[in-house]
């Protein structure tokens, strides 16, 4: 709105959110508002590059450099974004080792039935649990503890039917190739 005009539109006694897209109201137009990030971080200095001995220069997260661990505070103090950050996780793991049938089983059990949770399962379930805690606290995931989660559903067949059965499993299972007594060949 221009100065000459009579009409004083003030944006804190709209109810707009001031880092989005919104129509104006009283004029057929759309404004987009950012939100200062100084006002959200509370920066007390100002970020500047800094030079380093070999004369690169870096800008550094937030006024202390510290900026992804104040956002990472934030989100595990949030109950959602937590909840969130552990179901893609678990995700993660059963695409790439428990499967998707073992995961979801597992999760049904100790919602609806945790007495039923046979000793191998809970076996696997404190692993996965001990992992999972890992990766919260920033850990990339133990690849030799995965595989040995896997090896130990691999040797369980009959407690984890549904892994066996499952496109990860195959991910796991190497091909056999047999030699056939008849076949003339060099063997070293």
């Amino acid at each position: 709105m221009s100065k000459s005009s009579s009409k004083q539109f003030s944006l804190y006694d709209s109810g707009l959110v001031l880092s989005s897209v919104e129509q104006l109201p009283t004029a057929s137009a759309s404004v987009a508002f950012t939100v200062d990030s100084a006002k959200v971080f509370r920066e007390d200095v100002d970020i500047v590059p800094v030079t380093l001995s070999n004369g690169i220069q870096y800008m550094p997260w937030g006024g202390d450099n510290l900026l992804p661990y104040h956002v990472l505070n934030l989100i595990e103090k949030d109950e959602t974004l937590s909840t969130c950050q552990i179901f893609a996780i678990e995700d993660r793991m059963a695409d790439e080792y428990l499967s998707p049938e073992l995961l979801e089983h597992l999760r049904h059990q100790l919602c609806t039935a945790p007495a039923e949770i046979t000793g191998a399962e809970t076996k696997v379930l404190k692993q996965v649990r001990s992992e999972i805690i890992n990766m919260l606290n920033g850990f990339p995931p133990n690849r030799e503890h995965l595989f040995s989660i896997v090896n130990f559903i691999r040797q369980h067949e009959d407690e984890f039917p549904l892994w066996h059965a499952s496109d990860t499993a195959k991910l796991f299972t190497p091909p056999i190739f047999e030699n056939k007594k008849r076949a003339a060949g060099y063997w070293f």
